[in-house]
């Protein structure tokens, strides 16, 4: 993964080798990624760029 040159925003580029390996992943390992990933974006997102978020939901 490596991020792409965009000023604008933040944008990754990921390998094949690096889908085919998460695609392995078991369910259980996959929902323990995504718990530490949203443990992580809560420490360490202002309230203020949360609330941005929260306006645009996908």
């Amino acid at each position: 993964m490596k991020p792409a040159g965009n000023k604008r925003g933040f944008a990754l580029t990921l390998s094949r080798d690096y889908i085919r390996q998460t695609s392995r992943l078991s369910a259980e390992e996959k929902l323990n990624w995504l718990e530490e990933a949203n443990e992580f974006i809560n420490k360490t997102l202002s309230s203020n760029k949360r609330k941005t978020w929260m306006k645009y939901p996908r």
